[in-house]
């Protein structure tokens, strides 16, 4: 079965006249304090590693499945800092034949 939005955004969000909202407070659960962009994107992924990973892999109708890897953390340099990295992978389902990537080609809702 799909996933709602509000399963993958929050229980506040909504979409509207062309556009999408979200809910900072929605994203606290997953530890979400700031507001940089790349720390929303971060809480996006935490909040739902458990509802776009597992039984969704094997279901036709989700068009995103995702799998964090936590316990492979490894260190990196960027530039002149250590980094941990910790590897997500995602996998997009579309509808066969797909010649390219068009999120609009995306299977489910």
């Amino acid at each position: 079965m799909p996933l709602t939005l509000q399963q993958i955004f929050g229980t506040n969000a909504t979409i509207a006249n062309g556009e999408l909202t979200i809910k900072l407070s929605d994203l606290t659960s997953a530890g979400l304090n700031g507001t940089k962009p790349s720390s929303i994107f971060a809480s996006l992924l935490k909040r739902n590693k458990s509802t776009l990973g597992g039984d969704i892999i094997n279901d036709p109708t989700a068009g995103v499945s995702a799998t964090s890897f936590e316990n492979s953390r490894t260190f990196v340099m960027r530039g002149t800092e250590t980094q941990i990295s910790v590897p997500v992978t995602f996998n997009i389902y579309l509808a066969a034949p797909s010649d390219d990537f068009d999120p609009d080609d995306i299977v489910g809702s």
